[in-house]
Formats: structure tokens, C-alpha cells, sequence
């Protein structure tokens, strides 16, 4: 075959598996935060992979659940965006609108109420950023639940009856995980481990109403907008 032509198919093949290969690199973001979230947070892997699921999640390649980084969801409509720089224009133009009632990224932190604590929009949409204040939100929860389910349930609201049907499908997603997405690294800390002092000033106890209930405060009665997606 000539050398052009080869060529020629290489280039067919990379616009057409491109987006699919950007999508999957993008997917993983979520998982890999995760995983040093956990590590510097004292929370079991699996629980976050499980969180950001429930949070974000939706069918990938395959039919699997993905989680995704550039997820916002906006008066209960949730929209996934392609990439960080749209999923920020179009937080920013919300709150020019007057809107601040948005969750943000791969854990789904509500801009309301959590903004005070990042520098920048921009930073609250990093993966990192978001796993480890969620993390380190999730860690005060089982503190006081001493359980990661109920711990789950009290992130994503302190009102019982959003927190069960919460609970429901996080615990859903944890069953489904398959095995390489559950498997510690060697020195990630086990199930049930005292999670470690966090590091977010603003999740203390007793620094004010909106962190008592959940990652939104709980008369929001905010709903898992992305909890029903298979």
C-alpha cells in the first residue's frame, strides 16, 4: 500500500476515534482525583468512584458508567459539557444572571455555598481541587455517622427522605463497580479507616448553617440530578 495512503487512514481513523478517545481521557480525571483524594482525606477509593458516579455519572463506552469532570448542574437540569473552558463560560454567565444555585465538577459542589473556600471558578472545576474538598466534606460526615453508606446519604443531603433514595443508588453504583475500579493501591487506606485531619478551614464544625446538612444545605431538598442515569 502506498505510503499515502496509509497515511490517508491514519488521519480517517484518528478524526473519527478522536472524540471518543478525548471523551475517555477526560472520564478518567474524575477516577484518577479520586484516587489521591483518598489517599490524602483517609476515604476508601471505591467510595469515591462510587460518590462521583452517583454524582455525574453517565453511560460511556461499552455502557459503563462514567463520571465526568466538566458536569454542571443548574436548577436541576444537568448539562455535561466537553470540555473545562464551556463548562466555566457557562457557570460564569449564569451567575452574571444572578444564578448561584450551580453544581460544579466531578463532585458536584454546590457553587453557593463552597465557592468561598477556591480562588477561582476555575479551580473549583479542577478535579483535584473538587475531589478533596469533597473528600474532606465526605470525612467529616463519617466522623459523625461512622458509616460510609450513611456518610453518602449526609453529603448529598441532611433531610432523610433525599438522603435514602441517595443512599439507594450510591450504593447501587458501589455494588456495580467492577473489580479494577475498586482495587486500592497498595498504600491507599483501608475500608473503615479514621479519615485524616481535612484541610479545608471551611469544613470545620460548627463554621455555619450551610455545612450542617450536606454538600447543599438541606431545605434545598436538592435531587440527584444525575442519579437516574443508567
Amino acid at each position: 500500500m502506498p505510503l499515502h495512503a496509509v497515511h490517508l487512514i491514519f488521519f480517517a481513523l484518528l478524526l473519527i476515534c478522536g472524540p471518543a478517545i478525548a471523551r475517555t481521557t477526560d472520564a478518567a480525571l474524575c477516577d484518577q482525583a479520586a484516587e489521591r483524594a483518598a489517599l490524602a482525606e483517609g476515604v476508601p477509593i471505591e467510595i469515591l468512584r462510587a460518590l462521583t458516579r452517583t454524582e455525574t455519572g453517565r453511560a460511556g463506552p461499552g455502557g459503563r458508567l462514567e463520571p465526568w469532570p466538566w458536569a454542571v448542574n443548574q436548577g436541576g437540569e444537568g448539562y455535561w459539557f466537553p470540555n473545562a473552558a464551556e463548562a466555566a463560560a457557562f457557570v460564569t454567565s449564569q451567575i452574571s444572571l444572578g444564578v448561584s444555585n450551580l453544581d460544579i465538577g466531578c463532585f458536584q459542589l454546590n457553587h453557593h455555598w463552597h465557592s468561598a473556600a477556591f480562588p477561582s471558578l476555575d479551580s473549583m472545576f479542577d478535579p483535584d481541587r473538587n475531589a478533596q474538598y469533597a473528600a474532606a466534606y465526605l470525612a467529616q460526615k463519617y466522623q459523625i455517622t461512622g458509616d460510609w453508606l450513611l456518610a453518602a446519604g449526609a453529603y448529598h443531603s441532611g433531610s432523610e427522605g433525599p438522603a435514602t433514595r441517595y443512599m439507594a443508588r450510591f450504593d447501587e453504583i458501589l455494588s456495580g463497580l467492577a473489580p479494577f475500579q475498586i482495587a486500592r493501591l497498595d498504600h491507599a487506606p483501608p475500608t473503615g479507616s479514621a479519615p485524616r485531619q481535612n484541610s479545608f478551614p471551611l469544613l470545620m464544625a460548627g463554621e455555619g448553617a450551610a455545612l450542617r446538612g450536606s454538600i447543599v444545605p438541606q431545605f434545598t431538598g436538592r435531587a440527584a440530578l444525575f442519579a437516574a442515569v443508567p
